[in-house]
């Protein structure tokens, strides 16, 4: 029941920071958008550091994961671009082969096709997302839980929660993994500045992919066919497994030596301060 009313506040918390920006997004023009999207992300994370102690402002910040990234930060770096390419590659592949995305309903046409609105959306994606999105999942849900169930399942419920959120049954199994990547990634840094780096990499490629000149450029070039799908996928996996190994190595000789407090890397019950 307690990890329940965590799981429920932390949604209530979500919807809470998320509903200005999306009344914004549909009664506002671009400008006041961007500037509430702007807004929005520097209050939550005004708030979210209310709760550091000037007195002990290093520990506080190692306890809420608001602590650099340190030396993981080439790491987290490459697989904020790595792991983008090669989901998307992986969704062009499955949709070639028949998989129901154009059964999807578009939730974001209507505004992108307004005057200025893929600016607007991108306000959306990039700004607002990524913080807000992982300080709900990887920090308010995950955080708590870990101490609860433990780091594997505690990251597993916060992908499935953040799959879930999307609303598109469709899409879960992809938003499923993309959350387990963010997940591990925050537990292994100790810092949920990574999770936001590797989240704003992702939407940021989505809607550069989008953007009206890319696409246009895309659409002379052609569509790729299956065999440079499947090979960008699986280069893009390979690459991704190395970063994380290197991550795993970074985070673990940095682990418990650093001078913040760093939590240890291993996935236990209560290895994360709660």
């Amino acid at each position: 029941m307690h990890a329940s009313l965590r799981v429920a506040g932390a949604f209530v918390r979500l919807v809470w920071w998320y509903t200005p920006v999306s009344i914004a997004l549909v009664y506002a023009p671009p400008r006041v958008t961007v500037t509430v999207a702007v807004l929005t992300v520097v209050a939550l994370v005004l708030w979210y550091t209310r709760r550091i102690d000037p007195q002990s402002s290093a520990q506080r910040r190692a306890t809420l994961r608001l602590r650099r990234i340190g030396p993981a930060a080439p790491w987290v770096a490459g697989m904020a671009i790595a792991m983008p390419v090669g989901l998307c590659a992986v969704t062009l592949l499955v949709a070639r082969m028949g998989y129901g995305f154009d059964k999807i309903p578009d939730q974001l046409g209507p505004f992108l096709h307004r005057p200025h609105g893929w600016w607007t959306v991108s306000a959306m994606a990039v700004l607002v997302a990524p913080v807000l999105e992982e300080f709900g999942f990887r920090g308010w849900i995950q955080q708590p839980l870990e101490s609860l169930v433990g780091a594997p399942w505690a990251i597993a419920i916060s992908a499935a929660l953040f799959a879930l959120a999307h609303e598109v049954l469709l899409r879960f199994p992809f938003l499923f993994v993309i959350g387990l990547i963010l997940g591990s990634v925050v537990y292994l840094t100790g810092s949920i500045w990574a999770g936001v780096a590797m989240h704003f990499g992702n939407n940021a490629m989505v809607m550069l992919l989008g953007a009206p000149p890319v696409e246009r450029m895309l659409a002379h070039l052609g569509q790729p066919n299956a065999w440079q799908l499947m090979t960008c996928a699986a280069a893009s996996s390979l690459l991704c497994v190395w970063l994380f190994r290197g991550l795993l190595r970074a985070t673990r000789r940095a682990g418990a030596s650093m001078a913040d407090g760093a939590p240890s890397t291993r996935f236990a019950s209560g290895s994360v301060p709660p």
